[in-house]
């Protein structure tokens, strides 16, 4: 698969991410309103994605895989996905909590502050045109 995804054009490989793993972001966070956070195994087509953007590596140590933390920065609306080279044995969809302590311990200080710019940017705009309240 992984050859694969190298001969998609970027758009193509675009297509791919928003079609499988950001969907299924959005349905988790559809399903699970409170949640902000959600930590899940990566997708190939993302870390193929992640490795164009010169985020990653596409190769670990075999004691190491690819993880996203996803953090939810308005509802339904915009989330922002961090690629995460984690142990085999953490576990999909963990409480909220546990999502968050990851968050906070693992992605780095400055991409914490961009997204909390991020975050505020985006509210003000969709408060701006009405979209939330």
């Amino acid at each position: 698969m992984t050859g694969l995804l190298h001969a998609l054009s970027d758009q193509e490989l675009g297509e791919r991410v928003d079609a499988g793993p950001c969907e299924s972001d959005r349905a988790f966070f559809r399903q699970h309103p409170q949640r902000n956070f959600r930590l899940r195994p990566a997708w190939t087509a993302e870390i193929e994605d992640f490795a164009r953007q010169g985020v990653i590596k596409r190769e670990l140590p075999s004691d190491l895989c690819w993880w996203v933390l996803v953090h939810q920065l308005v509802p339904h609306k915009a989330r922002l996905r961090w690629p995460l080279a984690a142990p085999h044995h953490y576990y999909a969809d963990p409480p909220e909590k546990i999502a968050r302590k990851i968050w906070l311990r693992h992605v780095p200080r400055a991409w914490k502050k961009k997204s909390r710019a991020l975050q505020d940017g985006i509210a003000r705009v969709l408060q701006q045109y009405g979209e939330i309240s």
